[in-house]
């Protein structure tokens, strides 16, 4: 009887286990890049000699980054969610791990390799790497860790061979409205007439 109720409790027990869903950790798809953001890469598009590429990100929202590039007006939506496998990737999601998809859903491309001093640039990065083929393209690519932002990217198809080289990453100069500058100077002026005004009385 004892038996029969051990041999009970612990089916019971291995029935539970498995009706319970496996809990692990998920990535988020989320940026890690900040409006404001301005990357700059060497690119090559073989034949073509290397050129200077300038990405401006004007917002970030849920997985969208819209950004610009080389100053040309026209916005880009880019989902960090759902990258195009025959564009460059100039974010994925912040903060991915070895082994995850490097967008949702993706069974083809996913974080190979990290590595905590990734030197390009003169600098130093704590960086992933996506590096495979399939679909008749090789990918072979670097984003730093926390932002997401690309850092080197090598693109082999058919027809296309791309590389990107990160030259800098810098923050979007703010002009000065010219109004809020005469405002300034005018508000300066009467604060200064003033004082001078009251020290001649005193």
């Amino acid at each position: 009887m004892k038996k029969a109720l051990i041999f009970s409790f612990a089916v019971l027990c291995i029935v539970s286990a498995m009706a319970i869903p496996c809990i692990s950790a998920v990535a988020t798809y989320v940026p890690g890049v900040k409006a404001g953001q301005v990357i700059t890469y060497s690119f090559t598009d073989t034949p073509a000699s290397p050129v200077n590429v300038t990405i401006h990100v004007k917002s970030v929202s849920g997985s969208n980054v819209t950004y610009t590039k080389n100053n040309i007006s026209t916005n880009i939506v880019y989902d960090v969610s759902h990258v195009i496998s025959h564009s460059p990737w100039y974010f994925v999601a912040a903060n991915l791990s070895l082994s995850d998809a490097m967008y949702v859903g993706s069974v083809l491309w996913f974080v190979t390799a990290t590595n905590p001093a990734y030197n390009i640039a003169g600098d130093t990065w704590n960086a992933i790497r996506c590096q495979g083929s399939g679909s008749g393209v090789t990918i072979d690519g670097w984003w730093e860790k926390t932002t997401g932002i690309l850092l080197y990217w090598q693109y082999d198809g058919v027809s296309i061979h791309q590389n990107y080289s990160i030259l800098s990453i810098g923050t979007e100069s703010i002009p000065m409205d010219p109004s809020f500058i005469v405002a300034s100077l005018a508000v300066g002026i009467i604060i200064a007439v003033f004082l001078v005004n009251k020290k001649r009385r005193i």
